[in-house]
């Protein structure tokens, strides 16, 4: 038997696959072929009789994708693709047009509900190609989106992570800037210190705890105003910066300004701990006692 075109070589494919005899037509005959699958499902207790036939419809869908899987796979527009068995068993699925359906129901043996699928459809070569050529489009189309899309996650996940180090560095870095500085503040070397703190507000502009200890060094250097600048801009920072509070009101204090003193000192009390801030908290009690005494 002498095969009359291409269409015709898929076609016997088609036969075979379904195991029946299919004699090829000519290529208007031919251009719509129908195809059958079967499904079936054993219907659960608590299962409704339409969910069990979902399934079934499902398994038999699955049997027509399957057939028409082999369409898929031979065409040309998949060449060198990489296509997995449920991406090209979606494809397949899309190619058909259902027009029939009917369920069948059997009473097994222990008594449990076997529902069967019967489906008939129809694909159209012609048709079909020229979907198929759409949706391998389109699927090119994502594969390369979500590429795109694991390439930026992985950069930036390399950029968090490298961001992540810088920090844990700097972290490092400021807090034995801190020290040192902290250091030379006990010691009254005040100018010296306050170059340390300099550079943690330089790194670090939005770190209170560097205008903190800055204020205090303008505190042992007599300027009050540069202080207390210090300590407003702290506070504005990070309102639960307890020493922020005693520092501006020890501020208050030397200039004379006992009520704003006061205040702020009951403020400290309020925001500190005892852990962190042992010492000034004493301290502060001491100079409410003098200041309300």
């Amino acid at each position: 038997m002498k095969i009359h075109n291409k269409l015709g070589c898929k076609l016997l494919l088609w036969g075979l696959i379904a195991g029946c005899s299919f004699i090829p037509l000519t290529d208007v005959e031919a251009a719509v072929r129908e195809i059958s699958g079967t499904g079936e499902y054993i219907m659960e207790d608590n299962e409704t009789m339409k969910q069990a036939q979902d399934k079934a419809y499902e398994e038999a869908m699955r049997s027509i994708a399957q057939q028409v899987a082999v369409f898929v796979r031979g065409s040309s527009k998949t060449e060198n693709m990489e296509l997995k068995e449920d991406e090209v068993e979606l494809m397949a699925t899309a190619l058909v047009q259902v027009k029939e359906k009917r369920f069948t129901k059997e009473v097994m043996a222990d008594g449990k509900l076997r529902v069967k699928a019967f489906l008939t459809g129809d694909i159209d070569e012609e048709a079909a190609e020229k979907a198929l050529e759409e949706k391998v489009a389109k699927f090119k189309q994502q594969k390369a989106l979500d590429e795109a899309k694991a390439k930026h996650a992985a950069q930036q996940g390399a950029k968090e992570a490298a961001q992540k180090e810088y920090n844990e560095a700097m972290r490092h870095t400021v807090t034995a800037l801190l020290a040192d500085g902290e250091a030379l503040l006990k010691q009254g070397k005040y100018a010296a210190a306050m170059e340390k703190f300099n550079e943690v507000i330089k790194d670090h502009p939005d770190y209170a705890k560097g205008y903190v200890r800055r204020g205090e060094c303008y505190i042992g250097m007599g300027k009050m105003e540069a202080a207390m600048q210090d300590f407003n801009k702290a506070i504005t920072l990070d309102p639960k910066e307890a020493e922020s509070y005693y520092g501006r009101g020890q501020a208050y204090e030397k200039q004379g300004k006992k009520q704003e003193a006061v205040a702020d000192y009951r403020k400290f009390l309020e925001v500190s701990n005892i852990v962190e801030h042992g010492e000034k908290i004493t301290a502060a009690l001491d100079r409410l006692a003098q200041l309300e005494g």
